[in-house]
């Protein structure tokens, strides 16, 4: 399988610049003063065939393209998908926070948008042009995505650090230009991110469907065959081998639901202007923005954050792995993630309005759903808000339809307004297909889940409907299933349900021999109706005492992240290892520095201390530490938290500048604040550079910078007779920005 590519990341990150100083000046250095933003640009590459590994290329671009800004509209475009109006859009033209070039790329067909989160920063407006077949596209305008994960979800604790926008649809783009404005704030630490997802695999069958997991056929019995005017058989959906995913991307286990109980529907906007060729390299797009890390620019989910897909032409996409009939957890609708399965409309239906062939894979994809978990269309739930990304404060209790749009719950407009008019007959179809096999499927309730060492035990009680006599249960766990009668005594059932008898409790214990374990639980159908999934949750087993720790430090530096402390397991006296998450990249790190305190207090050895440089991005970086359980591959998280990691700029100072008959001798000083190593100058002349070392002895820069002596230089640059453009930068070391520090037409003979 080919490998996505991710092409280019221009990130514009905040900058101080050093003063420019007089080319006269001769009086002892001062310490320098800030300047205004100014933004870098980097460009990087992830490999092709053979997974290549990722390579960034950065390019040193201003925060804002002058020469580019006279050519801004007249008027700035708004987002079409904001739900609440942007005061952004008011700014006037001129003066965007952020405005690149027009920047030539390697061919992509996704663009993503990322930047520094800040509480601060408000009505974030993403305008982009994208050059196709040779023509630039007229701006255009997106918001902020309101799409986050559960606060208290696994990937809700380890992202944050920035935000971003929904991805972009460009087939077959190869230039770019970016224009971003905040209406409080300013955008720092823009990341686009553009992806080619290449070829289709070989392997690659637009045609390949998947099949329901053990005991989940939407069939009279199970038998796989539809019952007239009842049941439904499963829709036709293209696996995630048939779109081309890269299992390998997919960076952590997500979350499953202990219950679903309504479908969000959205659209992913941008464009209609796809062919059905075209769509399995989308979803790859989607993917890779979706499960790249925030430090290099992606959202940093597990996954895709979309349970299904539906394209223009009707076609059903899995998303989420293993969501086809589990309850595994997405990321689409913020705040009701956790009891919600989000199915996404390929396209951008605010005005256009949804092809009938669209309308029906829609709602094939729900009804399928519906019958597996048990929910009525035509009905309303209560769920209650999570918070979050969600309009909704934590702890609210919403009404919603069992099909509801993405705007029913937060401030988007999505699923556009086309597609939500249409949301009327969705449901009406998706009753159509499935109420009457809802109706008659197996019901009850989870009750409890008990762990005794590695032993998992179910109790709870089901019923079907078609009889009073005992049902059976299946327990699913790590994939593998376990089946036993539902047929204890259960009078307060009896009671509650005069119909259904009294046998229908169930208690169930399984065997497992793994720390994380997915357990599922199925009714089996009798009659007419159909199997049904009751939920599935995640749960933890151990063979013995989880590790602990403590975290004493974590703090952001130059370019890195140093974090000390102490863990170790109760089951040994050996080291363990732990694994330091910086900005969704992984480290491992052993705890086997000398802590005579930890082995005074705990009496299992001293050797349980850290310390860790890690390095990082610029910018607000998630750190979450965790330790690994003895025996087994268990992660204990101990603590997570947000640092800023800083990258200062270079100075300089010209003190003398002579011209001579051959060019110009310059004499003065330069220095990063992040290091007392000398670094490089470089002469630029007419666009032509030369390189040189800051490393001769200037007691006064040593005086007042306290970072050493070697810090001056005096060099030669020669020059034909003629009126020239001499500018000199100071290098960032070990890379980042390199400022020009000073700038002078030099006439020579």
């Amino acid at each position: 399988m080919r490998q996505t590519r991710v092409l280019l990341a221009a990130a514009v990150a905040v900058m101080l610049t050093a003063p420019v100083a007089s080319a006269s000046a001769s009086a002892a250095p001062s310490a320098p003063t800030t300047g205004g933003p100014t933004p870098r640009a980097s460009a990087a590459a992830l490999g092709s065939d053979g997974g290549d590994g990722l390579s960034v290329v950065e390019l040193d671009l201003p925060s804002v393209d002058r020469a580019s800004v006279d050519a801004l509209p007249e008027s700035a475009p708004m987002p079409d998908e904001g739900g609440t109006p942007l005061a952004a859009a008011a700014a006037p033209v001129g003066s965007p926070d952020v405005l690149s070039a027009e920047l030539d790329t390697a061919p992509f067909s996704v663009l993503g948008v990322t930047w520094q989160a800040d509480p601060a920063l408000t009505g974030v407006v993403i305008r982009y042009r994208v050059r196709q077949a040779g023509e630039w596209t007229d701006w255009a305008a997106v918001s902020a995505s309101d799409v986050a994960p559960d606060a208290d979800s696994t990937e809700g604790r380890s992202t944050g650090a920035r935000d971003g926008i929904d991805p972009i649809v460009a087939v077959d783009a190869d230039g770019v230009q970016i224009w971003a404005d905040a209406a409080t704030g300013v955008v720092a630490g823009l990341t686009a991110v553009l992806i080619d997802p290449g070829d289709d695999p070989p392997s690659l069958d637009a045609a390949a469907s998947v099949s329901p997991s053990s005991g989940a056929e939407l069939t009279a019995g199970g038998s796989g065959a539809s019952v007239a005017g009842l049941g439904m058989a499963q829709p036709s959906i293209i696996s995630r081998a048939g779109w081309g995913a890269d299992e390998s991307l997919r960076p952590c286990e997500p979350d499953y639901s202990s219950g679903f109980a309504a479908a969000a529907v959205h659209h992913t906007a941008s464009t209609n202007s796809y062919g059905p060729d075209d769509v399995p390299g989308l979803i790859r797009g989607f993917y890779a923005y979706h499960t790249r890390p925030e430090s290099a620019g992606g959202r940093g989910w597990c996954d895709i954050g979309y349970n299904f897909l539906v394209d223009k032409f009707g076609r059903i996409f899995e998303g989420r792995a293993g969501g086809i009939d589990r309850s595994v957890i997405g990321v689409h609708t913020g705040g009701f993630n956790s009891r919600t399965i989000g199915v996404a409309a390929i396209g951008d239906y605010s005005q256009a309005a949804a092809p009938a062939a669209m309308i029906e894979g829609l709602s094939q994809v729900i009804a399928w759903t519906f019958t597996v978990h048990r929910i009525f269309a035509g009905q309303s739930v209560s769920l209650v808000s999570g918070g979050g990304a969600s309009k909704y404060p934590e702890g609210t209790v919403v009404q919603f339809p069992t099909v509801y749009g993405h705007r029913d719950a937060q401030l988007t407009a999505c699923p556009g307004q086309a597609l939500y008019d249409a949301l009327p007959a969705i449901r009406a179809r998706v009753a159509q297909l499935a109420n009457a096999t809802v109706s008659w499927s197996p019901y009850g309730n989870w009750e409890s889940t008990r762990v005794d060492g590695r032993q998992v035990s179910l109790k709870g009680w089901l019923h079907d409907p078609d009889t009073t006599a005992p049902i059976q249960v299946a327990v699913e766990v790590n994939g593998v299933t376990t089946t036993a009668l539902a047929d204890g005594a259960r009078p307060d059932v009896d009671a509650a349900v005069p119909t259904a008898g009294p046998r229908h409790g169930f208690q169930v214990t399984v065997n497992t021999t793994r720390d994380r374990n997915v357990v599922c639980l199925r009714s089996r159908n009798v009659g007419l109706g159909a199997d049904v999934n009751h939920g599935c949750r995640v749960v933890t087993t151990r063979s013995s005492a989880p590790p602990t720790g403590r975290i004493e430090q974590i703090s952001g530096s130059t370019g890195q992240v140093l974090v000390s402390g102490w863990a170790y397991d109760p089951d040994t006296t050996d080291p363990i290892d732990l694994r330091i998450d910086v900005g969704g990249v992984a480290h491992v790190v052993t705890a086997d520095g000398s802590r005579p305190d930890v082995g005074a207090a705990f009496g299992k050895g001293d050797r349980h201390g850290f310390v860790a440089s890690l390095p990082a991005a610029v910018g607000a970086q998630r750190v979450c530490v965790y330790a690994t359980n003895v025996p087994g591959t268990e992660l204990q998280l101990l603590e997570c938290r947000v640092v800023d990691v800083v990258n200062r700029a270079p100075s300089g100072r010209v003190d003398e500048l002579t011209v001579t008959n051959q060019g110009v001798t310059v004499r003065g000083w330069a220095l990063d604040p992040d290091t007392t190593a000398s670094i490089e100058v470089h002469a630029y002349v007419d666009g032509g550079g030369r390189r040189f070392v800051a490393d001769l002895p200037r007691p006064d820069v040593g005086r007042a910078f306290g970072l050493g002596d070697n810090h001056g230089f005096q060099f030669d640059v020669p020059m034909t007779p003629g009126r020239h453009q001499l500018c000199l930068y100071a290098l960032n070391s070990p890379a980042g920005y390199n400022p020009a520090f000073h700038c002078q037409t030099v006439q020579v003979g």
